[in-house]
């Protein structure tokens, strides 16, 4: 399902300012203020944590390619040689947007979401990529069901011009209605490292659901879905990684 800004050019995520007076990173060289004859540095700081936020934008429909953001690939039954759900894929190639770059009404009632306008994709600022592997779903074409129930997935996500980016993985109950193209649960998972600044990143994510569109009933339809991805990194090997987001 699946964030140039990142080199300080816009705000992509915001932090807690309080934090920017201790910020430090376990690569920084050490300082010491101790006389020439005793050179023990003072310990290295502890990296701290960086919380933030990017929005994720998938869009459906028949007039883009591959039918859009989203391709559901069947397994096969190796025993009946049928197709199945189980074991087959969803593949999610999506776009990133930082966290006030896209303009969403939420209903005080029932907390839906509306897009407030059309997007500015000029405020993209990268892309991701989310295969899920399913575990356990309900297919049959006659009745026209493919229901996820569990699955296994992992993303990349690269933000700027794509050397910078960080994996993630996450599992267990999604609910997903393949057909209908809606998310059942909202998911949360690990960050396991990176590339570029992300190098060495470690830390936890939570995805929301902001906007959510159904399947377009017509040719020329075209549905956006617009998720957003809470995250913390405990660690960090770059120092820069929480200026970044501010």
């Amino acid at each position: 399902m699946s964030i140039t800004t990142l080199c300080g050019t816009s705000s992509l995520l915001l932090v807690d300012a309080r934090k920017m007076n201790t910020k430090a990173s376990k690569t920084l060289s050490p300082v010491s203020s101790a006389p020439t004859n005793n050179p023990t540095p003072f310990p290295m700081p502890v990296p701290v944590p960086v919380s933030g936020k990017i929005l994720i934008v998938e869009n459906i429909g028949a007039s883009l390619p591959d039918g859009g953001s989203i391709v559901l690939s069947l397994g096969e039954n190796a025993l009946t040689g049928k197709q199945s759900l189980v074991g087959g894929q969803i593949i999610t190639r999506a776009v990133v947007f930082p966290s006030d770059g896209i303009t969403i009404d939420i209903d005080a009632v029932d907390g839906k979401g509306t897009l407030n306008g059309e997007i500015d994709d000029t405020k993209q600022v990268g892309f991701t990529t989310n295969v899920c592997t399913v575990t356990q779903g309900r297919f049959n074409l006659t009745r026209g069901e493919a229901f996820i129930e569990t699955a296994q997935c992992s993303a990349t996500t690269c933000l700027g011009a794509g050397e910078s980016c960080f994996f993630s993985q996450y599992g267990g109950v999604i609910n997903v209605d393949a057909i209908q193209n809606t998310l059942g649960t909202e998911p949360e998972g690990i960050i396991t490292g990176g590339t570029g600044l992300f190098r060495g990143v470690v830390g936890t994510f939570k995805v929301t659901k902001l906007v959510e569109s159904s399947r377009p009933t017509t040719a020329e339809e075209i549905a956006t879905t617009v998720l957003q991805v809470s995250f913390v990194l405990n660690e960090y090997d770059d120092p820069t990684v929480p200026f970044l987001f501010l």
